[in-house]
């Protein structure tokens, strides 16, 4: 008898929608791994190659040359983390060569799946963030350009992983606050070093999502709402000028002006 139930709980884990959703994560870093060498090369990534290569030096020197980040062109006005993160790569394993620019932008297309596919059953149900993964992993736009992008898809990536996180943070079920606001601290700042005006967009997206709780019938006390809001405020603040610090040191040489600029 225990036997039986044992095993039923185990089909039961095994096909549920989260081992599913898994599932689908896995298939597709299966598929990034074998193919992320097939794609040619689009005619702006000459411009991040060299963002990500003056931050590379300025970081290998240790913070002594900064003849690479204290100027203000198209080579530093904006973050560059996926192309520092690729950079890094290729130093690590050379026989990548530049298709390491490619295999990180995929990775972010599969996390941006993954996370869509989270805020999809956080919304509407398990099997409904099921549904939303596998259509956004069949759709050749996404899939196919999540491999030539290292802006726009990391940028759709780290928006949906700082949304999710967001989320959790005021879901008033959600009693592991400190997880939560670690996800946001990390996905705010991989946001920020992307495109600063993702932090913009990932705050309208939680007041659109905080709204539709309230109407969904989830409330909190005034209370719970403002500690949350303030361990999120915190979370993000710091996640910013960390990943900053590692991929957009660039911003801290900027004026008031320059930086508005960069919004």
């Amino acid at each position: 008898m225990q036997g039986n139930a044992t095993q039923t709980s185990l089909s039961q884990r095994l096909f549920s929608a989260e081992a599913m959703l898994w599932l689908i994560a896995f298939a597709n870093i299966i598929l990034i791994l074998f193919t992320f060498r097939d794609y040619g090369f689009t005619v702006d990534e000459s411009n991040g190659y060299q963002r990500a290569l003056n931050i590379y030096k300025f970081l290998s020197s240790f913070g002594q040359d900064t003849s690479t980040v204290t100027t203000f062109d198209v080579h530093t006005i904006y973050g560059a983390m996926p192309d520092v993160l690729a950079i890094f790569l290729q130093k690590l394993f050379p026989a990548l060569g530049f298709d390491a620019r490619h295999l990180v932008s995929a990775i972010f297309g599969a996390v941006g799946v993954y996370y869509s596919g989270r805020i999809a059953a956080q919304l509407a149900g398990p099997w409904v963030g099921v549904i939303a993964a596998l259509l956004l992993v069949l759709c050749p736009f996404w899939t196919g350009y999540s491999f030539l992008n290292l802006k726009d898809i990391p940028f759709a990536a780290c928006l949906s992983g700082g949304l999710y996180a967001a989320m959790r943070i005021f879901d008033p079920d959600n009693k592991r606050l400190w997880q939560a606001c670690l996800m946001l601290g990390i996905w705010g700042g991989a946001l920020a070093t992307s495109k600063l005006t993702g932090i913009l967009f990932l705050g309208f997206c939680t007041l659109f999502i905080f709204v539709f709780g309230l109407l969904e019938g989830k409330t909190m006390s005034l209370r719970d709402f403002a500690i949350r809001l303030v361990l999120a405020s915190i979370s993000g603040i710091v996640g910013v000028a960390l990943f900053c610090l590692f991929f957009w040191p660039q911003i801290y040489f900027y004026s008031l002006e320059q930086t508005y600029m960069t919004l």
